[in-house]
């Protein structure tokens, strides 16, 4: 696994997505948002549980999603 420097957790320690004050997810968007939390929950699945947490807190969080959000899925798929 190659991990970009500086980054050494899926999620920054202290963040909190749901409290979020960006702008809701276009249509477009949105299904990229989607694809990518599906993307996420089959690599928990075939067992990289170090992104466990941010998956399920992010997959919670996808009714919502904001640019935000989609900011931190792109963060932890460099992560893993």
């Amino acid at each position: 696994m190659v991990q970009r420097e500086g980054l050494h957790a899926p999620l920054q320690p202290g963040d909190y997505p749901e409290l979020t004050t960006s702008y809701l997810l276009g249509v477009h968007e949105a299904s990229l948002y989607m694809s990518m939390i599906g993307d996420m929950q089959w690599a928990v699945a075939l067992g990289m549980m170090d992104i466990f947490a941010a998956t399920m807190t992010l997959s919670r969080l996808r009714t919502v999603a904001c640019e935000g959000h989609l900011g931190r899925l792109k963060r932890v798929h460099e992560f893993s």
